[in-house]
């Protein structure tokens, strides 16, 4: 036995904690889903300027509390600290649900922000959206087809190429069969078969890069990686080759035992040859295939003031939607005539949202106070 002081992190903690790693989208996705999950929130207009009621513990009544000033020059982390210790152990107190922290940093702290972009003139919400959209860039058929057309081929192959390239998925595979690429051909009477399709396919697969593009499988696309590691290092490759042409199966369910008595091998050669394997690439078009772009919000927006030589920072909380606590569920969970269970699980409820409320309270305070600080 011993007797010690030890740091615990309870799990409302963490989790306000993750709330603060959240982007401006995550947690746009994060409160809709607890807009679906908890019928307690509710959306409000943000030029709204009702006051937010708020659950109590037990049954006393409804108390109304007004916005917590948000001092960033006398603000230090142990405050923080003691903010986050109360969002854990007193949820049932009443606070203002419509983003405090974040309201009182936008009526005081921004207020010259906000007259000085007013007098350099009125933003463009629009110009603002294209300014922070990101550039489209090139498909992986487009760069195939770049690859391509430098490629030294003939008339009828180069055009059997550009048909199959539209077949090649984002892995960089070819999923359907000659004879359908074949069939969808455009060509009018000069159709081609299904033998000058492979033929076409067998090009693509020495001329495109990375290697393994235009392979109709993965053992394929393996096979292909193998054979130009050959080429390029004159080192033989043979157990690999063997283990993907008659076992890949047993390979990929890790059955080494079996592998290794009907091929002759040992489970050294063979776990070697697996090591060796890993330089591969199973999804070669991953890497030309362009990435989902998705739209930056910015959660702090700063801005020069010349007059003063200092820079103002100010919450980006034009498209971030007020919540509140709907003052329905408020009464039901006062209601002595409610039944129990109903209301205990309404109390839950309201619980988890006030939670929610404070932590993107907290969230937002933590964000002006770095930037400052930065």
């Amino acid at each position: 036995m011993k007797l010690g002081q030890s740091m615990k992190l309870a799990p409302r903690m963490i989790q306000s904690m993750e709330i603060l790693q959240l982007s401006a989208h995550a947690l746009e996705e994060r409160i809709e889903q607890e807009l679906e999950n908890n019928a307690t929130l509710e959306l409000t207009e943000p030029e709204s300027g009702e006051p937010r009621v708020n659950e109590n513990a037990g049954d006393e009544p409804e108390t109304r509390i007004q916005d917590r000033e948000l001092d960033l020059a006398d603000s230090t982390g142990a405050e923080d600290f003691e903010r986050l210790g109360e969002m854990e152990t007193n949820y049932a107190e009443a606070y203002d649900n419509e983003y405090s922290a974040a309201r009182a940093a936008r009526d005081e702290g921004d207020s010259q922000f906000r007259q000085r972009v007013r007098s350099d003139g009125e933003r463009d919400a629009k110009m603002d959206a294209m300014a922070n959209a990101a550039s489209r860039t090139e498909s992986l058929g487009e760069q195939l087809l770049k690859q391509w057309a430098l490629a030294e081929v003939d008339d009828r192959t180069r055009s059997l190429g550009e048909l199959v390239i539209g077949f090649i998925d984002d892995n960089g595979l070819i999923q359907t069969s000659s004879e359908e690429i074949a069939s969808k051909s455009q060509l009018g009477e000069d159709k081609p078969d299904p033998h000058e399709i492979d033929e076409a396919i067998f090009a693509l697969q020495r001329v495109l890069e990375p290697t393994g593009i235009a392979a109709r499988d993965v053992p394929e696309c393996i096979l292909l990686q193998l054979e130009a590691i050959e080429r390029d290092e004159d080192e033989s490759y043979d157990i690999e080759r063997e283990l993907i042409q008659n076992h890949y199966d047993d390979l990929l369910r890790n059955r080494l035992p079996r592998i290794a008595e009907r091929a002759g091998l040992t489970i050294e050669q063979i776990t070697h040859a697996i090591e060796r394997m890993h330089r591969l690439d199973f999804a070669p078009g991953r890497q030309l295939a362009a990435a989902e772009l998705s739209a930056i919000t910015p959660d702090i927006i700063v801005v020069y003031d010349e007059e003063t030589d200092s820079y103002l920072a100010a919450l980006n909380d034009r498209t971030m939607r007020s919540l509140r606590i709907n003052e329905d569920y408020l009464k039901m969970a006062r209601d002595k005539s409610v039944e129990k269970q109903t209301r205990d699980f309404i109390k839950t409820n309201l619980r988890n949202a006030q939670w929610l409320l404070d932590a993107v309270s907290q969230r937002s305070h933590t964000l002006l106070r770095v930037v400052n600080v930065v």
